[in-house]
């Protein structure tokens, strides 16, 4: 198992040294239009190179005087190349320490045997098409790959050790990309995962039309992340698939995730006390619009009654929930009974604070028409709202067309945390 491991670990560290080398060649016409190469040249510039696993970048450039050095892109690079700018021989460490070297050739001749310029190596197998060598009394492998998909004339050799205290430290770098999580027309909300890393890292992602994500794709970067990260894309045609690819940025190199795809909606313009999503499956009916009926709030079809808002009444503890505004914002206890009955609508819903309360007892008729038209209970009553008076006590509104339990139409006041005769709804938005 661990021979695999090793054989795993020098396609991922020798592809950490590719990108600075193909961005000076991009630079560079007489390179992309090498020549070929034979056995003894191959040979001679692999043996200019080190593999003494663990020297320092010093080492490593009085080792290689007489080259030139290339200014490489990320600190744990060192990057040099010969007098005619044909070949690259570059460097990978990880604290002063190296552990990987990697060499850019141009193509070998036909006739040339890599097994056979590799003196003490032996052959252990084939990982994605590519011949893995490995030499036990130097603790090196070493492989040869393309290093660019426009081009075959160019080739990587990539030598790494087999046993390092360097390596087993490295865990893999991958880049998730995950579902959507809000959907619209004109916009979305989507997730990614890195894991590998011990340090924050920019990330992106890739969205288009094109399946292929071309070149020209629109790319958003966001601030630096770890772990999970989401990423919000605005200004998108409504009804329209996109493709997608997280990536993340690592030492100026990148590393991608899956393409995925989602579709936006439909330009919907919603109006107070129409059923939302719609009339066939509706989950709510909307009672406040804003963004001209794009976005907005809805109500839940049902609503609760005979639960406390803290079971523990006079002895509650402060909840944070000082938001008379926004109850999204207002964070009731997890043992709370009208929290965990607000919680099991699923994602999204909340408790309504006091002045939402007061904009639903406002739109409260046509809120109610419709909730008659299919059979629906209608919402009236004294509902608690997610906002705290005190320690001991919330705020609760009075959601009527006219009077209710001694109360006006859309007046509020404060009870009781444990106080079991009120009512409760859910709130969302959309």
């Amino acid at each position: 198992m661990k021979k695999y491991i090793s054989i795993l670990a020098i396609i991922t560290i020798s592809s950490f040294l590719v990108s600075p080398i193909i961005s000076c060649k991009e630079d560079d016409d007489n390179l992309i239009d090498g020549p070929t190469i034979n056995g003894t040249e191959v040979e001679k510039t692999l043996n200019s190179a080190t593999i003494e696993w663990g020297i320092s970048k010093e080492k490593v450039k009085k080792h290689m005087e007489g080259y030139n050095s290339v200014s490489s892109q990320g600190n744990n690079f060192l990057l040099f190349s010969n007098k005619g700018n044909s070949r690259f021989i570059s460097y990978k460490f990880r604290n002063d320490s190296l552990y990987s070297t990697l060499i850019l050739l141009p193509q070998m001749a036909e006739d040339t045997d890599l097994g056979d310029i590799l003196k003490g190596y032996t052959f252990v197998g084939e990982l994605d098409n590519t011949n893995v060598y490995q030499n036990n009394s130097k603790n090196s492998l070493v492989c040869a790959y393309e290093v660019t998909k426009d081009t075959t004339k160019y080739q990587a050799v990539g030598f790494t050790p087999i046993n390092s205290s360097l390596i087993s430290t490295l865990a893999p770098i991958t880049v998730t990309t995950g579902e959507t999580d809000i959907i619209k027309y004109n916009s979305v909300t989507l997730c990614g995962n890195i894991t590998g890393v011990t340090e924050k890292v920019k990330v992106g992602v890739y969205y288009d039309k094109d399946r292929s994500l071309p070149v020209s794709s629109r790319k958003t970067k966001t601030a630096n992340s770890m772990g999970d990260f989401t990423i919000q894309i605005t200004g998108l045609t409504e009804q329209t698939t996109y493709y997608y690819q997280m990536y993340a940025i690592i030492d100026n190199i990148y590393y991608y995730g899956e393409t995925k795809s989602f579709t936006t909606t439909k330009d919907v313009i919603y109006q107070t006390g129409d059923w939302y999503p719609n009339t066939v499956s509706p989950i709510g009916i909307v009672f406040y619009t804003a963004n001209s009926g794009r976005s907005g709030k809805i109500v839940s079809l049902d609503y609760e009654t005979g639960l406390a808002w803290d079971a523990n009444g006079e002895n509650s503890k402060s909840a944070s929930c000082s938001s008379t505004t926004d109850g999204s914002n207002n964070d009731m206890p997890k043992d709370s009974p009208v929290a965990k009955w607000v919680a099991n609508h699923g994602s999204g819903w909340y408790c309504p604070s006091r002045s939402e309360l007061v904009s639903l007892n406002n739109n409260l008729s046509k809120v109610n028409s419709t909730l008659s038209s299919k059979g629906y209970s209608n919402h009236q009553g004294l509902y608690w709202s997610s906002t705290e008076y005190n320690k001991a006590k919330a705020y609760f509104v009075c959601v009527s067309s006219g009077s209710y339990g001694g109360y006006n139409s859309g007046k509020y006041d404060n009870a009781v945390k444990n106080d079991s005769g009120k009512r409760c709804c859910a709130i969302k938005k959309f």
